[in-house]
């Protein structure tokens, strides 16, 4: 990277979290080959569900932390879902198993607006939180 006025290379602060911190502590080499070789990317694929259980998370937290109650209806959420989908469409074998897991994600929505009261405020949403440890160093993790 970069400096626009120098030419000079600038290093992106170094982000942790409190698993890789734990990583670390544990075995360095297993922290080297994760996280800096980044190891764990070339070698396994994305898994669908995975994909389909974030798409559900920041849905429902979007639906209960963005939009009024009086606004919460299931096509509210369902265009949330697709919204959440069209950015990370990873994982999947195909347009076929794509879909199935998308219907699978909408049935679970639409079952979370039909059995649950949604026009309550939460009394805790998930965020992500920062702490710059020194110079270059972050500390992130997501927390109520």
């Amino acid at each position: 990277m970069s400096n626009a006025a120098g030419g000079k290379s600038v290093a992106r602060p170094l982000r942790l979290s409190p698993t890789s911190v734990a990583v670390f502590k544990q075995c360095r080499y297993q922290y080297k080959l994760r996280y800096i070789d980044k190891l764990r990317d070339q070698y396994t694929r994305a898994k669908p569900y995975l994909t389909m259980a974030n798409h559900v998370h920041a849905t429902l937290r979007d639906f209960l932390s963005r939009v009024p109650p009086d606004r919460r209806t299931l096509d509210m959420a369902e265009a949330l879902l697709r919204g959440h989908w069209r950015r990370s469409r990873v994982g999947f074998r195909g347009e076929a198993d794509e879909q199935r897991w998308a219907n699978k994600a909408l049935a679970q929505v639409k079952a979370f607006t039909e059995r649950w009261d949604v026009t309550v405020q939460p009394l805790l949403v998930e965020k992500g939180l920062e702490a710059q440890l020194g110079s270059g160093i972050a500390l992130y993790a997501k927390a109520c």
